[in-house]
């Protein structure tokens, strides 16, 4: 039972999902044969790219991107970095790109045991436009 008071939120946080983003998560979704739309917060993965953040040291991350087209940037520096032993060390030209739903993979993260598949680190990346727009606006604000 409750006093019948409204309570104020004093901030509101929301993530804009821009519609290319959730077209391209429809598009990966029907050619896995997925009939629905996708819903929610659409986050993008190469299979297979991850990244030793420990200096070889084993701290595995896997990066996820809020925008397709830095996931498949990443992958082409990936294929870059990897030069023509690429294809020797199982790295294909395409990456295969997986979409999932933002508040999937943070429930499949504090649901996780230590030492599950499931527990291993991710890595959010923040779309590369997004983040050159900041800059900018911080160096006009420097001025």
């Amino acid at each position: 039972a409750g006093s019948g008071a409204a309570v104020e939120k004093e901030h509101v946080f929301r993530f804009v999902v821009p519609r290319e983003q959730t077209q391209a998560a429809d598009a990966l979704l029907r050619r896995a044969g997925v009939r629905e739309g996708f819903r929610g917060i659409p986050v993008f993965r190469a299979a297979g790219m991850t990244v030793d953040r420990g200096n070889g040291g084993g701290k595995i991350t896997t990066p996820l991107f809020f925008h397709l087209e830095d996931c498949h940037a990443a992958w082409r520096a990936l294929v870059a970095a990897a030069g023509e032993d690429a294809a020797a060390r199982g790295i294909p030209r395409e990456p295969m790109i997986e979409v999932e739903e933002l508040t999937a993979v943070v429930a499949r993260l504090e649901e996780a045991q230590p030492g599950d598949e499931g527990a291993k680190g991710v890595g959010l990346f923040a779309a590369r436009k997004n983040v050159e727009a900041l800059r900018a606006m911080l160096v006009e604000d420097s001025k």
